[in-house]
C-alpha cells in the first residue's frame, strides 16, 4: 500500500528544520560508497542514481522521488532508510520486489 501523504515526509521535515533553525552550509561533500558487489535497497541513493536502470527501477515504484526538491540531500542515504522513514511508502512485499529487481541489475563498475 502506498500513502501519498507519507511520501511527503522528507520535504516537510527538511522545510521544518530550515524554518526552525535556518539554513546552514555543509562543507562536506557526500561520500558515496561505489565499491559494491550488487545493487539493492541497502545501497546509497546517489550510487543507485548513477545507474540509469536502477534509477528507472526505483522511480517506477517511488515516483514521488522524481519531484523531490531534497533528492540530492539524500544521496548518501541507503534507499532502505528512505523507505523506512517514509512509513507507508511501500508495502513489505513491494520493498522485497524492488530489492530483487535492483539485485538483478549488473554492477558495471565492478573490476574483474
Amino acid at each position: 500500500m502506498k500513502d501519498d501523504q507519507a511520501a511527503q515526509w522528507f520535504g516537510l521535515c527538511t522545510d521544518w528544520l530550515s524554518q526552525t533553525f535556518g539554513e546552514f552550509a555543509s562543507d562536506a561533500d557526500v561520500i558515496l560508497n561505489e565499491e559494491i558487489d550488487e545493487y539493492s535497497i541497502d545501497v546509497q541513493l546517489g550510487v543507485l542514481w548513477k545507474n540509469q536502470e536502477c534509477k528507472r527501477t526505483v522511480l517506477t515504484v517511488l515516483p514521488v522521488l522524481a519531484d523531490s526538491t531534497q533528492l540530492q540531500d539524500a544521496w548518501g542515504v541507503p534507499l532502505r532508510t528512505i523507505i523506512e522513514f517514509g512509513e507507508g511508502l511501500l508495502s513489505e512485499d513491494a520493498v522485497n520486489q524492488l530489492n530483487q529487481h535492483l539485485i538483478a541489475i549488473p554492477v558495471s563498475n565492478k573490476e574483474l
